[in-house]
């Protein structure tokens, strides 16, 4: 449950996100940090006590407006659907820590044709098991960062495939600001 955090903190802590982007501590959270501790202070400390201090600090005042991601999910099998369990039970965790966090999409095949399913509402991972082709689309990978991206600020593709075509698109998701881990 630790790595999805640091995942979508980090995915939440710049508008332009990377794969290669480095857990971070959202500005806000920074500054509320710094607020509690003296400058010369503040240079002293660790990277994980300053990420320690705007964790208290954010849970004593919580920010006015959520970090909102959209994430995107690529292969809920064995891999990714224990993935996305795990995002499905922390979901009150990242809420309480000012985290709007939604599965928006996910991509699949079904009867042996490349498929996709995207909304603003969650897909757990029980409707994306059950989902009929009709109810979702051809699939489309640089569609589906482009609907993620339109519907956040901040968006995450998980792969949790081993297949070529998906880590092909890697590229084209980091050109649309698109974040993308890989969990194999």
């Amino acid at each position: 449950m630790r790595k999805i955090f640091a995942l979508l903190l980090s995915a939440a802590a710049t508008a332009t996100v990377s794969a290669f982007a480095p857990v971070a501590v959202p500005a806000g959270l920074q500054s509320r940090a710094r607020a509690l501790v003296p400058l010369r202070g503040a240079a002293q400390l660790s990277t994980a006590a300053k990420v320690s201090a705007a964790r208290r600090v954010h849970k004593a005042q919580p920010s006015m407006m959520a970090k909102k991601v959209a994430v995107g999910l690529v292969g809920p099998g064995l891999v990714g659907g224990a993935l996305l369990k795990q995002m499905e039970s922390t979901k009150a965790m990242l809420a309480a820590n000012g985290m709007d966090v939604s599965v928006m999409a996910i991509a699949s095949k079904k009867y042996g044709k490349e498929w996709m399913m995207c909304r603003e509402k969650w897909i757990t991972l029980q409707e994306a098991k059950d989902a009929k082709w009709d109810m979702g689309e051809a699939g489309d990978l640089k569609k589906m960062a482009e609907y993620l991206k339109s519907k956040a600020p901040n968006a995450v593709i998980i792969d949790t495939t081993s297949a070529e075509p998906v880590s092909e698109m890697y590229a084209t998701w980091l050109k649309v600001s698109i974040s993308q881990k890989q969990f194999t």
